[in-house]
């Protein structure tokens, strides 16, 4: 996953925060966009004070499977106009599903990917790598990924792979997580990327 980071300090004052075990008042410091504290001294110095009374604080959320169409289907949405959807929401990284046109099932699309993803996007991402039936040396070999995605039972393009060879191959023989994509395709078509 890339991030972005931003410089300088920020107090957050009298937020509810989130906590793993409870929800309480509390003040955050960031230094150059990362939490230095989660307990800061209400008089801490700052270059930015936000006054967050009433408002609650919460850690930023991961999507780990979304599908902004970039590039090929842009006309549907884009990783600028998705990653603004995400940072109003609250989604500070998302996963990117490998369903794109061209399909990302190499490495020189994925680093397409972070090429077109480091001019647009205002959040972290990461892209999932797409197996095919055939692709298996391309997955063997990929770096920057935080995954592999397999459809079984239905999709688009080459990212179908219903062939028990190629399957055991990519479980066997790969070292990066795998996320299987595998719904009754009973009575459905695909809907398309």
């Amino acid at each position: 996953m890339v991030s972005r980071t931003t410089h300088g300090s920020t107090l957050i004052r009298n937020a509810q925060v989130v906590f793993p075990d409870r929800v309480a008042q509390s003040n955050i410091l960031l230094l150059d966009g990362k939490i230095a504290s989660v307990d800061a001294a209400p008089t801490t110095h700052a270059d930015q004070i936000v006054d967050a009374s009433e408002l609650v604080l919460f850690p930023g959320l991961v999507d780990d499977q979304v599908h902004f169409r970039d590039p090929g289907l842009t006309h549907k949405e884009d990783l600028g106009t998705a990653s603004r959807a995400c940072a109003a929401g609250g989604v500070t990284s998302f996963l990117e599903m490998p369903n794109t046109k061209p399909a990302a099932i190499h490495q020189e699309l994925i680093e397409q990917k972070y090429a077109i993803a480091a001019s647009k996007s205002l959040v972290n991402y990461g892209f999932y790598m797409g197996a095919t039936a055939t692709n298996i040396e391309a997955l063997k070999a990929a770096t920057g990924i935080p995954g592999i995605k397999i459809f079984i039972g239905s999709s688009t393009g080459d990212l179908l792979v219903d062939e028990q060879d190629a399957l055991e191959r990519i479980f066997a023989e790969t070292k990066v997580p795998i996320c299987a994509h595998c719904p009754s395709s009973l009575g459905r078509q695909p809907d398309g990327a």
